[in-house]
């Protein structure tokens, strides 16, 4: 087991247009692995809060010191897929606190229309109390909390 460990959590894409459209991370973070085996790699659909829930209780493991995890779906307004950003936040925290988790979590939110929302997502990232970069679409961070005092 390595210190490390990747989490992508994906809502299906695509299948509002088209049963067959299967489009995913996976394959990209998969490319990744084969690459290098510095880290652990878990992956899992959501839902709603409840299955995000679960897949975050399943793999988010005290041994490891670092997890980056990715939570990816179509955004629209203050939601990624079907889930509040707020809900998202509240419920890493909760998983966090429950399974004692010590580590740092970088998070990367992959989802259209988020960055318009910052001063939300900054919101949840300080209520949660996470150390995370959250990137804009262009790459850029546009906000990286200093917890030391929070």
């Amino acid at each position: 087991m390595n210190s490390t460990a990747v989490i992508t959590l994906e809502r299906v894409w695509g299948t509002e247009t088209s049963p067959y459209n299967t489009a995913s991370i996976k394959p990209f973070i998969d490319g990744i692995k084969a690459f290098s085996d510095s880290f652990d790699f878990y992956y899992s659909h959501f839902y709603g809060r409840e299955s995000l829930r679960e897949a975050l209780n399943e793999f988010l493991n005290p041994c490891y010191r670092r997890i980056i995890l990715q939570i990816a779906g179509h955004g629209s307004g203050k939601k990624i897929a079907s889930t509040q950003f707020g809900t998202v936040f509240e419920t890493i925290a909760s998983v966090q606190k429950e399974k004692k988790f010590n580590g740092s979590i970088g998070l990367i939110m992959s989802s259209c229309l988020m960055g318009s929302n910052k001063e939300l997502i900054s919101q949840g990232i300080r209520q949660a109390r996470l150390a995370l970069h959250v990137l804009r679409g262009n790459g850029r961070v546009f906000h990286r909390p200093d917890l030391s005092t929070a």
